[in-house]
């Protein structure tokens, strides 16, 4: 019995061993998107790809819509900046708040391939979280204009 069965056999050239290598390897396409940052993501749809990337295929890309590669883009930094802000535990509030909210909206929306009037599966999968998000920053903004504090589940005064 041979100690490595996996390894290649004397002489075999480079190209077959990294050919039989990658063939072991199993990652699916959608893996390799979900593994993707929002920097890659926001990077992609910057101003230096318009014309050798989206220019020839943001149609074919999204066939039934007629979205622009910088309204993705402005949308894509929104996020990106509230996602950095959130990270540093500052606030996202008021109108940052709902540009936010419309942005996340926008990218769900815009960003399918299916016609106009189509609910896109990300909106579908996004839509209860989005709203009760919106409630939640509408009813903390109200709180705040108004004076009030906000209230814990029990109707307690966070904080005091």
């Amino acid at each position: 019995m041979e100690a490595f069965p996996d390894r290649p056999r004397e002489g075999t050239p480079h190209i077959e061993r990294v050919k039989a290598r990658q063939a072991r390897i199993a990652v699916s396409d959608g893996q390799v998107v979900a593994e993707l940052s929002l920097g890659f993501w926001k990077g992609i749809f910057g101003r230096k790809y318009e014309h050798g990337l989206w220019g020839p295929t943001l149609k074919r890309t999204f066939p039934n819509r007629t979205v622009t590669r910088s309204a993705v883009a402005s949308q894509l930094e929104a996020i990106y900046q509230a996602r950095n802000r959130l990270a540093h535990h500052e606030p996202v509030l008021h109108k940052r708040f709902r540009e936010t909210v419309g942005a996340i909206e926008f990218v769900a929306r815009e960003l399918d391939a299916r016609r106009e009037e189509d609910v896109a599966p990300l909106t579908l999968l996004l839509r209860d979280d989005l709203e009760l998000v919106t409630r939640s920053g509408n009813e903390l903004s109200r709180q705040l204009h108004s004076g009030s504090r906000p209230k814990e589940e029990g109707g307690r005064p966070v904080g005091g």
